[in-house]
C-alpha cells in the first residue's frame, strides 16, 4: 500500500549530511608550525548521533568531535569519517602544504 510505502521512506536509515566544513578548500597552505584549525558541521536526517574519527596521514587522532586543531610541520594529508552507527557515513579530506610563509588572502 502507498501509506507502508510512506513509512518505509521516512523510517529507512538515511547517511548523515555536511552542512559546512573548515577550511573550505581541500589545499590548504600554511607556515611551520602554524596552528590549523578543522571542522565539520553535520546533521543526520534520522536524528542518530555522529561519531566523528580523524586521521593525519592515516594515523587515527585522540579526537572525536567535530573539530581538530593540530600544529604541522610537513605536509600531511587529514581526514575526518562522520558515521551515524547505522550504516551511513561520509568522509571529508584536506591535503596540507607547508610553505615559507603562510598563504595570505591579500592580492599583491
Amino acid at each position: 500500500s502507498r501509506a507502508a510505502e510512506v513509512l518505509w521512506e521516512s523510517t529507512r536509515p538515511r547517511p548523515p549530511v555536511l552542512g559546512r566544513r573548515v577550511p573550505q578548500r581541500p589545499l590548504v597552505k600554511i607556515g611551520p608550525q602554524q596552528l590549523l584549525s578543522f571542522a565539520v558541521e553535520a546533521s543526520d536526517p534520522n536524528g542518530d548521533v555522529l561519531n566523528y574519527s580523524w586521521t593525519i596521514d592515516g594515523v587515527a587522532q585522540s579526537e572525536h568531535g567535530p573539530t581538530l586543531k593540530r600544529r604541522l610541520d610537513r605536509a600531511s594529508s587529514v581526514a575526518v569519517r562522520v558515521d551515524d552507527g547505522s550504516g551511513g557515513e561520509f568522509v571529508e579530506s584536506w591535503q596540507i602544504e607547508i610553505v615559507e610563509r603562510a598563504a595570505s588572502n591579500e592580492s599583491d
